[in-house]
């Protein structure tokens, strides 16, 4: 019946929550504004939810998170946080990264060296690794789906 037309389908609650549901059905259906028309179901965006729920917060844990990072030139500081993405996205597997991004695995290697020096240990802190996937996800969300 969506045939061509853009939807959202909130979590299913009891009836008392319905108002809730449907606020977080309208969060989905505004986070894919840019996507063709379909069928967009909160639960399966609920970490982006999250994040939009509170932007002030997902704004300053971006920038903080990233902050080591503000000073580079940006075509460099792209490249390092496309490389970061992709290398958390493959929980650290040099090789599988550098598929995803297209180069050798030893630049995935090589950047992820000069991440380690920017970000220090949070690389191997689940806690960091955590928080940099999530101001990684506030950004693209932020930029939206071009990024």
């Amino acid at each position: 019946r969506l045939a061509g037309l853009r939807g959202a389908l909130g979590p299913t609650v009891e009836l008392a929550q319905a108002a809730e549901s449907a606020r977080w059905a309208r969060l989905a259906l505004a986070l894919a504004r840019d996507s063709p028309p379909a069928l967009v179901v909160a639960d399966d965006h609920r970490v982006d939810l999250l994040l939009s729920a509170a932007p002030a917060l997902s704004s300053r844990l971006e920038r903080t998170a990233l902050a080591p990072l503000a000073t580079l030139p940006a075509t460099t500081r792209e490249r390092l946080l496309e490389t970061l993405e992709a290398w958390l996205r493959h929980r650290g597997a040099a090789s599988l990264a550098a598929a995803e991004l297209h180069v050798h695995a030893q630049t995935v290697r090589y950047r992820v060296g000069r991440l380690r020096a920017l970000l220090g240990e949070r690389l191997d802190d689940p806690e960091g690794r955590l928080e940099l996937e999530l101001a990684l996800r506030a950004r693209r969300l932020r930029l939206g789906p071009s990024r």
